[in-house]
């Protein structure tokens, strides 16, 4: 009978434990984001390229975390908990517009745009994602169209 009621202590305090994790969170808060963007990007080499990826609704992204990655899973850029880090190869080129993330905007500005650049892009934010293709065109080339 003691183990019984040592189980049934042990597990009530852990539910007590859970319930104050889980308090102020809500899977629906998470599931409600949808993202908007354009499939393709054109920029020249050597400017700067701007992904587009914004919240549905214009909602804040500042305590959101979000994720920029190549199509292959290498990192981009991360933001997590009103920090950015960008990935290998991208520091000092890959960031968000700090003072656009209150209104759900969180594309990518990547600098400097060079060829190995080219490819697809996947912008996550929380459970939600979208992804944009960049083309980069050379000063003086025959657009493609």
């Amino acid at each position: 009978m003691c183990e019984i009621k040592d189980f049934w202590a042990r597990t009530g305090t852990m539910k007590i434990i859970l319930l104050v994790l889980f308090s102020g969170f809500s899977p629906s808060q998470l599931q409600d984001i949808h993202l908007q963007s354009r499939p393709v990007v054109r920029s020249s080499l050597g400017e700067k390229a701007v992904l587009p990826c914004r919240i549905e609704g214009g909602r804040t992204a500042s305590t959101l975390s979000v994720a920029w990655t190549r199509d292959d899973g290498r990192p981009v850029y991360t933001h997590l908990a009103g920090k950015g880090e960008a990935g290998d190869g991208f520091q000092e080129r890959a960031s968000l517009d700090q003072s656009k993330l209150d209104a759900g905007d969180v594309s990518l500005l990547l600098s400097n745009a060079s060829i190995p650049d080219e490819g697809g892009y996947i912008c996550q934010v929380e459970m939600a994602s979208v992804s944009v293709e960049l083309r980069l065109g050379r000063l003086g080339s025959r657009p493609e169209l």
